[in-house]
């Protein structure tokens, strides 16, 4: 419910879960227009909504808002840390950034200081880091044209593009950020040191890995597409494809490139995007999208043998 006071909403995508219980929903698109003449372009927001009310949140100002300091991009995805303080958040374009916004407050996304990362060092040619270190760049966030242009402001920083960010998790093992890149088919991990950053690299992608299969093992193409990833509570992390061959990975958190410690979980429909994977608090249930599978898709058998279709967008409750 926006009561008059914001213009819409539009493709919103992953979003995330705040610690004090409320969601924030990301805006994948940010098209010119200010429709309400308030001085802030209608899209291209992130928006934090109360579950209980059904409502766009409030900051003081006696009206629903968007939450401008945190930037005007095509978001994709936002994760918190639990000191309800720090977020993190990632821009799906060819050019995409990596943000940092650390609020004034606890759990009020109103107003805080925005970051942007600037390794100190590119990436090569396939994606991958030539370097280990970067710095978080503070970026102008206090007026509207701030705000809207939050874009290039970034770019004008130096701040590092990588090909299509998308989903942003922590680690709940070692505490580190990782983030996917669609484009270039990798997720890369790094430790956020407060200004800097160290230990950046490239996780896990961009390699043929060896899969156990039945009595032996294969030798797997990773392929394109790294989209959704979550944690479970090991430090698992699922990485789920929107592109390439569609897969869900499990990689086990003591993976390395050197020595590669991964499990295919899902091969979906033909078509299909895997997308939207969740846990219950008690890790015995899983959660999880099958989105638009190709209308030619073939019958497959369930375990009991039955046949079915999954020629149409899917939910699928999976227990442990």
């Amino acid at each position: 419910s926006f009561g008059g006071a914001l213009v819409k909403t539009s493709r919103n995508c992953s979003g995330g879960l705040t610690p004090w219980g409320t969601t924030v929903t990301c805006e994948e698109d940010a098209p010119a227009g200010d429709v309400n003449a308030d001085g802030y372009q209608d899209i291209g927001w992130n928006i934090e909504i109360d579950p209980k009310t059904r409502k766009v949140k409030e900051y003081g100002n006696g009206k629903q808002e968007k939450l401008w300091a945190m930037g005007r991009m095509s978001h994709e995805n936002i994760v918190f840390k639990q000191d309800s303080i720090t977020s993190y958040y990632g821009e799906d374009e060819p050019d995409g950034n990596v943000y940092k916004f650390v609020a004034s407050k606890k759990t009020d996304l109103s107003s805080g200081t925005l970051y942007v990362l600037k390794l100190n060092n590119t990436l090569d040619a396939n994606g991958d880091p030539t370097g280990t270190t970067g710095t978080w760049v503070v970026l102008a966030n206090s007026t509207k044209t701030d705000r809207n242009n939050t874009k290039i402001l970034a770019k004008n920083a130096g701040a590092t593009a990588f090909n299509g960010v998308e989903d942003v998790e922590i680690s709940p093992i070692n505490g580190q950020i990782y983030f996917a890149a669609k484009g270039v088919g990798r997720t890369y991990s790094f430790k956020d040191d407060g200004a800097t950053v160290s230990n950046f690299k490239t996780f896990v992608g961009g390699e043929t890995y060896p899969i156990n299969f039945g009595s032996g093992i294969i030798a797997e193409e990773w392929s394109g597409g790294n989209d959704n990833l979550t944690f479970d509570d090991k430090g698992n992390l699922w990485v789920l494809q929107d592109g390439g061959k569609n897969f869900i990975w499990l990689v086990r958190p003591d993976h390395t490139q050197a020595a590669p410690k991964i499990e295919l979980f899902m091969a979906t429909p033909t078509g299909s995007e895997p997308t939207g994977m969740t846990f219950t608090p008690d890790f015995k249930y899983m959660f999880l999208s099958i989105q638009e599978p190709s209308a030619a898709s073939t019958t497959q058998k369930d375990v009991k043998g039955t046949s079915v279709l999954f020629n149409r967008s899917h939910l699928l409750v999976i227990a442990r």
